[in-house]
């Protein structure tokens, strides 16, 4: 069995603020999505909400449950 984890996907946009999505387990293997800003070496949370599910499309295929793998980019 595969114990369930946080899963994180971060970017810079175009402002140069650098932000991330945050996929945190609660107990009952629900996820919270927290979003954050960076503030020069500290994140600030600036959101969060619950979610059913976590799937994460990488342009090639989607991946959903868990584990949830990533793309890194070209």
């Amino acid at each position: 069995m595969n114990a369930v984890r946080e899963q994180t996907v971060a970017w810079t946009g175009t402002d140069g603020v650098r932000r991330k999505f945050v996929f945190e387990p609660d107990e009952a293997g629900e996820y919270w999505r927290v979003e954050y800003e960076q503030l020069g070496e500290t994140w600030r949370q600036v959101g969060r909400e619950p979610v059913e599910d976590v799937a994460i499309d990488t342009g090639s295929e989607t991946t959903t449950g868990n584990p949830v793998s990533f793309y890194r980019g070209p």
